[in-house]
């Protein structure tokens, strides 16, 4: 099944400089992301299906992140700022 912006339940923050890299990567192997600017702070966000899948990624390219869940998804955390 496709996913959608509705199914982006948790977020990734990481440094600036790594941003576009880590996008591409994702999308490179399929994983469904988006970026937002959440509360001034750049995110990329993805699905918890995705999770195991995206830290292999980012840990294989040494990149430091910390995921966070979005309540309920990312659509909603947004408007909380």
């Amino acid at each position: 099944m496709k996913k959608t912006t509705k199914d982006l339940n948790l977020y990734i923050k990481l440094e600036q400089k790594y941003l576009v890299k880590v996008l591409d990567k994702l999308r490179k192997n399929k994983i469904f992301s988006k970026f937002f600017p959440l509360g001034g702070f750049p995110i990329i966000a993805i699905s918890e299906d995705d999770e195991e899948k995206t830290k292999k990624i980012l840990n294989d390219m040494e990149v430091r992140y910390k995921i966070e869940k979005a309540n309920p998804d990312i659509i909603e955390e947004m408007l909380k700022f």
